[in-house]
């Protein structure tokens, strides 16, 4: 985990990601008086325009960590999911490590109206060895391991902005940070420009890649990275 050096910080910044889980609002709401969580606030179709999740989807990423070949697959799912009174859209991501399946998950996003900052439900994460299940590590689910969903993709994303990375169960204490509001990001598929940069922090620290109008286009890690490779 990335170091902090000065613990007020590091309390500030704890203090901002429990009001983000237990509120719906974004980072600079002021209302703290309502309710944990109003499903009558969120829309299923997700069009935040970092963070577009369109039904039928699919994106392939290939890349390194360390020594080991990656390569993860993406798919937006045509039938949405009922969370916690929610009608959410599933992305399933398979992931592999030198072209071995070693995880498949199902995250449940959907749009909060007002703001249109995108908030995951939940995740759905199964391992496997040698292609048996050995467990279901990061699995976590609205309603039934945690009170209200987490902002994982701000509406008017800014720069310095803190939030919950993808996946990230809200009692874990990780968060995610924009470090880059207008960058520019290369792979064969084309090249991106407006780009945003999240570093998300946890046991390593991962930066990736937003497109405007693409969403997730690569992801940087400490060994390695992923670059979006094919989109249909």
């Amino acid at each position: 985990m990335a170091r902090r050096s000065d613990g007020w910080i590091f309390l500030a910044v704890m203090i901002l990601s429990a009001a983000i889980a237990c509120g719906g609002g974004e980072e600079g709401d002021d209302d703290d008086d309502g309710p944990a969580f109003d499903a009558d606030a969120f829309q299923t179709d997700v069009d935040n325009d970092y963070f577009p999740l369109i039904p039928s989807t699919d994106k392939t990423f290939e890349g390194t960590s360390g020594a080991n070949g990656i390569e993860i697959r993406t798919s937006v799912l045509p039938d949405t999911e009922n969370v916690a009174g929610v009608e959410c859209t599933v992305l399933q991501a398979d992931r592999y490590v030198n072209e071995k399946r070693v995880e498949v998950s199902f995250h449940w996003f959907a749009q909060q109206i007002e703001s249109g900052g995108v908030y995951q439900f939940g995740r759905r994460a199964e391992q496997y060895e040698n292609g048996t299940s050995v467990g279901f590590e990061g699995t976590w689910k609205v309603g039934e391991d945690a009170a209200a969903p987490v902002l994982v993709f701000p509406g008017d994303p800014e720069l310095n902005d803190i939030f919950y990375g993808v996946g990230t169960p809200p009692t874990s204490g990780e968060n995610a940070k924009i470090v880059v509001t207008d960058g520019v990001y290369s792979t064969t598929v084309g090249d991106f420009t407006e780009t945003i940069e999240v570093e998300e922090t946890g046991e390593e620290t991962v930066t990736k890649i937003y497109a405007p109008g693409e969403g997730l286009v690569g992801e940087r890690y400490e060994d390695g990275g992923l670059a979006l490779i094919t989109i249909q």
